[in-house]
């Protein structure tokens, strides 16, 4: 049982290991410029801020529904 455990874990810790380069290879030969990447990060805030009263709403209401049936249960 320990030798399978201590085998997950290698085999886990070399799969994270070839990610982390193919991940730090792709960023290498994917250069974007600086403009590109504000342009995104702009887009990004700008659709979070449009979405937020959405999920803070839907959150309120999922949290006031479950407490509701926790009171009638």
């Amino acid at each position: 049982m320990i030798n399978l455990r201590r085998w997950m874990e290698i085999s886990m810790i070399s799969a994270f290991r070839k990610t982390a380069n193919k991940f730090t290879r792709f960023t290498r030969s994917f250069k974007p410029s600086a403009r590109t990447v504000s342009c995104t990060f702009t887009n990004l805030t700008f659709v979070i801020c449009a979405l937020s009263p959405h999920v803070d709403r839907y959150i309120r209401k999922n949290i006031s529904s479950r407490k509701s049936m926790v009171a009638g249960s």
